[in-house]
This record gives C-alpha cells, sequence and structure tokens, in this order.
C-alpha cells in the first residue's frame, strides 16, 4: 500500500489503507435471467435491480421482479446472503445496500456488484458507510475508462481504498454515524413537513383569492367604486361584437355552483377573450427555422407558468406560410395534448409575442380582463380542468377543446383583479423565499451527511483507543480468514 499512502490522507495510528480486495473473499456480479432461458415472475425468490437499493438499505417494497427456485439455484454466484454488500456498477453508479435476513431468499443481476467479507472481522456497516463516502466517487472517477461514467468494472471495486481502523473503532464510528444521522433525518423531515406546509398554504391562498374570501374587507371598504363584473362582461361582449369577434351562446348552467361575492359574476373563458390554435412549420424547410426571431412555444418551454423565451424560433417566412398565428403577449397558453397531462395540466402567461405549435391552445383576453388574475385563476383550477376536461381512449392524453371554452369561472371587476393579484404575489413572495430557505437546509444537511461521512473514515469523528488491535494486525487475520474460506470452498 506504499502508493496508496502517497496518495491519500496521512491516517492516524492503528489505522491503514487498504482495499476491497483485501478485505473481501469474493467480489462478484449477477446475472440476467431471461438470458439461460428463464423467465421473470409475479411471484417468487426476489430479484433485486438498482433502483432497488435505496439509502444503504434494500427497498424490499419496490421488488417487482422475481425468480423461480430453479433460476434462483442455477444463478449461484449471485444468491445473497445476510451482510452481502451491494454496489451498483451500472447506470446509477454508487449505489450502495446491506442485505438483510428479511430480503432472502434473493438473487441480483449485472449491473450490481456483491461484495462479501469475513463480517466477524469487519464491520458490514462500516464498509456500507465507507463505500458511500465522496472519497469513493472521486476514486472512480479518476479510473481510465470510455466516455462518461456508465458503468465500473468489477477490477473497479475490488481496487476501491478502504482507510481500516481497529475493529472496534469501526463500531464506534458506525454508532457515532448513525446517532449523527439520525439527527440530521429528523431535521430533514421536519423541513419537509414545513415545505408541505407551505403547498397546502399556496393551495388555501388561492381558494380564499377566487372565492372572495381573500378581498372581502377590501371589497367592502371599496364597495362604492367597483363597476359589477356583470356590467363589464357586457361591455366585453359590445367590443367583441364591434370587432366581428363574438359569438352569441346560450348562457351557462351556474345552478350548482356556489354563490359569489356581490359584484362578482360566473363566465366562461370563450366569452372573455379569443382563442387561437398553433402548428408546426415544416421542418424540411431550413427557411422556416434558420435565424428565427418569432418564439415558437412547445409544452417542452411550458415549465414556467410566465414565458418570455423558447426554445425553438421561427422566421417572418414560416409566419406567413405556416398555420401559426402572432399570440400578443399577455395570453394564456394551455397544453392541451402532451403525455404530461396524466399528470398535471401546463399553463402559462406569454409576456412576448409568440406562436405555439398544434399542442397548444392560446386565449387572447379581452382589455378588460388582468391577465395576471386570468393566470392565477386557472392555475387554482387547473387539477379540476386536467379532470373535467380531459379525453378519454386516447392514446396521448388531451383536453377536450369544446369543453375548455366553456369552463365556468368567476370574474369580479377589473380593479379587484389586479388588487387579488397584488395580495397573491406579496403572500407567494414570502412563500417561495420561505422555501427557498428549506431547499437550502435541505441541501446544507445532505453536504453534512458527507461532510461527516468524509471525517468517518479520515479518522477525525471518534477518538482512537490505543488498546485497540491495530489495523495491520486485524488485515493479518483477514487474510487468514479469507484463505480459510477458499481452502474449505466456501466462496
Amino acid at each position: 500500500m506504499t502508493e496508496q499512502d502517497t496518495v491519500f490522507p496521512q491516517l492516524p495510528n492503528g489505522w491503514i489503507w487498504t482495499t476491497i480486495n483485501n478485505l473481501a473473499f469474493l467480489v462478484t456480479k449477477g446475472s440476467t435471467p431471461t438470458t439461460y432461458g428463464f423467465s421473470y415472475l409475479d411471484d417468487g425468490i426476489n430479484f433485486i435491480k438498482v433502483e432497488n437499493l435505496s439509502k444503504g438499505l434494500v427497498d424490499k417494497k419496490s421488488i417487482s421482479q422475481f425468480i423461480s427456485e430453479d433460476a434462483h439455484k442455477f444463478l449461484k454466484r449471485s444468491q445473497l446472503l445476510d451482510k452481502d454488500l451491494l454496489f451498483s456498477i451500472a447506470g446509477t453508479i454508487g449505489k450502495v445496500s446491506i442485505v438483510r435476513k428479511e430480503d432472502l431468499p434473493a438473487n441480483t443481476n449485472q449491473a450490481i456488484s456483491l461484495i462479501r467479507c469475513p463480517w466477524q472481522l469487519v464491520d458490514c456497516l462500516y464498509l456500507n458507510y465507507c463505500l458511500q463516502s465522496p472519497d469513493v466517487r472521486s476514486f472512480l472517477l479518476k479510473r481510465p475508462r470510455g466516455v462518461g461514467m456508465n458503468n465500473v468494472s468489477l477490477g473497479d471495486v475490488s481496487d476501491i481504498p478502504v482507510s481500516l481502523p481497529p475493529l472496534p473503532e469501526q463500531h464506534r464510528i458506525v454508532t457515532k454515524i448513525e446517532e449523527l444521522f439520525t439527527r440530521l433525518d429528523e431535521g430533514i423531515a421536519e423541513l419537509k413537513k414545513v415545505k408541505l406546509q407551505l403547498k397546502r398554504y399556496r393551495q388555501s391562498l388561492l381558494k380564499s383569492a377566487f372565492n372572495g374570501t381573500l378581498t372581502a374587507d377590501w371589497r367592502q371598504e371599496h364597495k362604492a367604486e367597483l363597476e359589477p363584473a356583470s356590467v363589464l362582461l357586457e361591455r366585453i361582449k359590445i367590443e367583441r361584437k364591434k370587432s366581428g369577434k363574438y359569438t352569441e351562446l346560450p348562457p351557462s348552467d351556474t345552478t350548482d355552483l356556489p354563490e359569489l361575492p356581490e359584484g362578482w359574476a360566473w363566465t366562461t373563458y370563450n366569452q372573455i377573450g379569443q382563442w387561437f390554435g398553433g402548428g408546426t412549420p415544416s421542418k424540411e424547410n431550413s427557411l422556416y427555422w434558420e435565424s428565427g426571431t418569432i418564439p415558437w412555444v412547445s409544452p417542452k418551454d411550458m415549465k414556467d407558468i410566465k414565458i418570455t423565451q423558447t426554445e425553438d424560433k421561427i422566421t417572418s417566412l414560416a409566419l406567413n406560410n405556416s398555420p401559426v398565428h402572432v399570440v400578443t403577449s399577455g395570453s394564456l397558453l394551455f397544453v392541451v395534448r402532451s403525455g404530461i397531462i396524466r399528470r398535471t395540466l401546463p399553463i402559462a402567461l406569454n409576456l412576448v409575442d409568440v406562436t405555439v405549435n398544434q399542442d397548444l391552445k392560446a386565449l387572447v383576453p379581452s382589455p378588460q380582463i388582468f391577465p395576471d388574475y386570468l393566470l392565477y385563476l386557472t392555475l387554482s383550477l387547473s387539477e379540476a380542468i386536467r379532470k373535467d376536461c380531459s379525453k378519454g381512449g386516447t392514446t396521448v392524453e388531451s383536453i377536450e377543446f369544446p369543453l375548455l371554452k366553456n369552463y365556468i369561472i368567476p370574474l369580479p371587476s377589473i380593479k379587484e383583479q389586479k388588487y387579488i393579484v397584488e395580495k397573491i404575489q406579496v403572500c407567494l413572495s414570502v412563500s417561495d423565499e420561505i422555501e427557498i430557505v428549506i431547499e437550502g437546509s435541505i441541501k446544507q444537511a445532505e453536504r453534512l451527511r458527507q461532510s461527516i461521512l468524509k471525517r468517518a473514515f479520515d479518522g477525525k469523528l471518534v477518538p482512537q483507543d490505543p488498546e485497540d488491535e491495530p489495523a495491520d494486525k486485524l488485515l493479518e487475520r483477514i487474510k487468514a480468514e479469507k484463505m480459510n474460506i477458499k481452502s474449505r470452498g466456501l466462496t
């Protein structure tokens, strides 16, 4: 270990640098059962994959593939035992878990290396934590390989350096790590609880904003100067008739809807603005795309609630020769066809003029409607709209446009619209600042976790005991036990 001693930090007295290869009597990996003619089953022997390794343990509940007893016997080399360490070597590199009795019987695949040591001489939890330390990933990143780090070899795993303390100190280190990690986990759990409360607060805030509760006192104070929404809607109707952009529709049925505050009215999206669809200019015509300056919104751009730029832009030639329209700033954009609608309904307000593709619809509101009011209102209704207007029976989830157009929404006066937005933005800015602090604290906790591991394996977490058997003597006993195990054919 002379070479390693020059590369790695000086260790305390009684410690030595060694490798996984010197500690383990078996370093191997699993196989794919189907390669040998076996099938996966709905029940049977647990077949552990990388996604089942979580926080140093096997997440038994997440195991979804099983193999037969015959397959398990055939794949003898990767039959797992109590205290085996699993280290992922393909895909996600460096996930570590310890196998427990309750995980057995079990087998694993070729994306996971299996490390088995004489555990009476090596604390398996110590080695488990050691393999989670930041120094291990740094070591693997420096190993020569092809492009990227999609896999590491069993040789790489065998060569992982381990700072080995006396066995009693290994036990003390594990005890201290678990004590500190328990405190960290408790703190993170509290932070996540507050984060969940913030989410509920935002939902409650929006609900109170659009049922009139949030601005009840303000509305009473300014009652004399507020124009009823019914008058506002009538003015929008007259304006749109003059422009030829109004279609008379039968009144919406609001009998089952809750009573609105005085001066508010029920309306629909279709009654307060003009809708536009979109399209995709031919990708084969480079003149439609090269050096384009006109933003072209597709679902991939709908990650934020306000859009100022897009990944793709089209040219004026594309605008004049394709089924796309300029959607003026301050319009409400909906994704109406995308797999993402299985989980959420993307909605955004464009702050610049844009065009949209065929998977979006754009509502250009009347000047009598405050765009930000429409944005926050629709965000508060997004889950209900997704469920009430979704189209069933299609491969790609989509929104029924006629249902969306005629979706019923509450509308106050323009002055109250603006005040509602002002109140929402103030409250949300405070909650956003709190969430930023929470996220920072969670990241700091993770950095602290890594710092604890580094201190532990540099010999700085717990005091040394000069009465402990030195690690070099321990390593001699480990080597002797490995030879004994191999001589008995137990590997």
